[in-house]
């Protein structure tokens, strides 16, 4: 659909000063969202470099040299589905980001010391690389997710009493922060973006349906990739908007119905010259001009109030639209308010070359909005 970034388009796509704010305000959102993202990344690093060396003291403690070391051990520990996770975590991380590795090992020395692993969600919550830390953090709060992971492992690193006791620090891990975790969850994402939207008042009307998809949408950073055969074909997982799924079929209709025809617009235009009617196809525009084709209307010559002949009926004429004042000096031609009779256009016929200055325009009509 066309979408001019001036209101000259508007005549056509009336809608578009809501879409103008609709990307605005999305725009906005994105760019706080990528400040969220760089914010992780600098507190995750922040707490790298607090819990490593803690780490590698622990690491030393139960006599583990390297990392493939403390693996081979917790491979020998683990059994049944535990392992089988262990062994599917350790395969999609990123074992070169420092981060990623040093959660992953203290999972293994819990692991090793409980016989139980801590569960996918946990430690993908724990590795992940921003991305995931940013999705809790929209709504809960970077600062406060990453304080809540330091505490967690910290207990485990420090407290004496909680790391000679392997099954609290395994209960605090799989409880307290998979209620973090838990906000990641596209049914939380849904509502907490919803609500946003109903309180800023955000026009919607447009937006596609992405309520509905994958539940876990973190529980894998192999299947992050909407092309993904599992997001297709796992359809348990997934979580279903059924109020936004069947108002988007009802409004799609059947196929051929998707493709979108040109708008057309009815218009009046008065100047000094002439007054007419003008029913037009919408063909181009840009910012401070739109190129139509009439539709076989009727335009009247006047002068001084009085008709001088006939109707006369022109057919295919293109019409190019451009600005040539505001009536408010003051105003600028790159506002974005709709009101087209704050100006004067210049109505050109294309195939005759007439000029029509001074136009005043009113919309009568639309076959669109």
């Amino acid at each position: 659909m066309a979408a001019s970034s001036n209101e000259i388009g508007d005549i056509f796509y009336p809608n578009n000063p809501r879409r103008r704010g609709r990307v605005a305000q999305l725009r906005g959102d994105i760019n706080f969202d990528c400040e969220q993202f760089y914010l992780a990344k600098e507190l995750r690093q922040d707490l790298l470099r607090e819990l490593k060396p803690k780490l590698g003291n622990l690491l030393k403690k139960y006599g583990y040299h390297t990392p493939e070391e403390l693996e081979d051990e917790v491979k020998k520990i683990l059994k049944g589905v535990d392992l089988e996770e262990y062994k599917k975590i350790s395969k999609e991380v990123n074992r070169k980001d420092e981060f990623t590795a040093a959660m992953l090992q203290v999972a293994g020395v819990i692991a090793v010391k409980t016989g139980i692993f801590l569960s996918s969600e946990v430690v993908l919550c724990s590795v992940a690389s921003g991305a995931a830390l940013t999705a809790f953090g929209i709504i809960n709060g970077v600062p406060g997710i990453l304080d809540n992971l330091a505490s967690l492992f910290e207990l485990w690193l420090d407290d004496p009493d909680i790391s000679g006791n392997d099954k609290i620090m395994n209960r605090k891990m799989r409880v307290e922060f998979a209620k973090d975790y838990s906000k990641s969850k596209r049914s939380h994402v849904v509502k907490y973006l919803v609500e946003r939207d109903m309180e800023r008042h955000a026009w919607t009307k447009e937006d596609p349906n992405w309520r509905s998809g994958r539940e876990d949408i973190l529980s894998n950073p192999a299947e992050f990739s909407l092309s993904s055969q599992y997001f297709f074909t796992n359809k348990a997982g997934y979580y279903i908007d059924d109020v936004a799924m069947s108002r988007q079929v009802s409004e799609l209709g059947e196929i051929e119905d998707l493709v979108e025809s040109p708008a057309t617009v009815t218009i009046n235009y008065t100047s000094p010259q002439k007054s007419g009617t003008l029913e037009l196809m919408f063909l181009t525009s840009d910012e401070t001009s739109l190129q139509a084709l009439d539709q076989d209307v009727c335009i009247f010559s006047f002068s001084g109030g009085f008709i001088l002949g006939s109707a006369v009926s022109f057919q295919n004429n293109k019409w190019l639209f451009t600005y040539e004042s505001a009536l408010d000096e003051n105003r600028d031609l790159g506002s974005e308010d709709p009101k087209l009779l704050k100006y004067t256009f210049i109505l050109v016929n294309l195939r005759t070359h007439e000029f029509i200055e001074g136009c005043k325009i009113t919309v009568v009509s639309h076959s669109t909005d």
